[in-house]
């Protein structure tokens, strides 16, 4: 976010209980690297995972199911990197992981990784969120028990257009794809290719399109695996598959975030696992 033609700030998320306070807020200049604290929360349990829309922002509480999953809504201050509360919501399912905006600004997605869940908030004019609308609990298990026990979704992605959801599912390796129309109460309905099958014990993770959204790039955790995709109106064609970690590489292997860069002309992947 802009607060000077050099000067931007930085927003984290963090887990908290052994310290933290929750969402830090940073001058951060692009010309030195230097940050300074402007402020933080002090009551916000867990925001792992931040997303900011105008002047609003939201972020999970991921309590590891201490507490039941919810999302907070806050008011944010583009003048002074201000943060005001607003309320919090219950998304219905453990461990929150993942926020999306649709188009229209008017709906949030949540991806509730504990739960094996996805729930669709209204949101409000004054930006705080009414309760969830719709709750759509997937089911079965994957290949490797340890790990895909049971649903996990990671993730909520709306497409260019705005008439697509994609949400990959970590424990059924399957890239969920819904039909999303805001004008109905319940807006998410499976669209004609309902998903996109990735390989047994491959645990999909993320995905993002690139500028012009007619491909798209899949990270897969569990085998740190990149697929690529040709992408038109709610179906994937996989034109490519290549690792995101180098050749010979025989650790423990854990595919984080992908990325296109702004021109479309580089795709960037993080591992953590013993790659880190």
């Amino acid at each position: 976010m802009s607060c000077s033609p050099k000067e931007y700030f930085l927003i984290t998320g963090t887990f908290t209980g052994t310290g933290s306070k929750g969402i830090y807020v940073y001058r951060f200049n692009s010309t030195t690297g230097g940050t300074s604290l402007v402020g933080h929360t002090d009551s916000v349990a867990s925001p792992s995972f931040l997303i900011v829309s105008g002047k609003y922002m939201y972020s999970v509480n991921e309590t590891n199911g201490i507490n039941p999953g919810s999302v907070s809504a806050f008011e944010f201050d583009n003048s002074n990197g201000k943060i005001k509360f607003l309320n919090k919501q219950v998304t219905g399912g453990d461990d929150p992981c993942h926020l999306a905006i649709s188009n229209d600004k008017k709906w949030l997605a949540v991806g509730n990784y504990g739960g094996g869940s996805l729930s669709v908030f209204p949101i409000a004019a004054d930006g705080s969120l009414k309760p969830y609308a719709q709750l759509i609990q997937n089911s079965g298990s994957g290949f490797i028990k340890e790990r895909q026990e049971k649903p996990h979704v990671h993730e909520a992605v709306f497409t260019a257009d705005g008439k697509y959801l994609i949400s990959p599912d970590l424990g059924l390796d399957k890239v969920m794809v819904y039909n999303f129309d805001g004008k109905k109460e319940k807006p998410l309905t499976p669209a004609e290719q309902p998903y996109v099958a990735s390989p047994a014990g491959s645990g999909p993770r993320h995905i993002t399109f690139s500028p012009g959204g007619n491909h798209a790039y899949l990270i897969r955790e569990i085998d740190g695996i990149v697929t690529a995709y040709d992408y038109k109106d709610g179906k994937f064609i996989e034109i490519q598959t290549i690792a995101s970690y180098p050749t010979g590489f025989n650790g423990v292997l854990d595919g984080a975030e992908i990325l296109v860069s702004s021109d479309g002309k580089f795709l960037y992947t993080s591992q953590r696992g013993d790659q880190n």
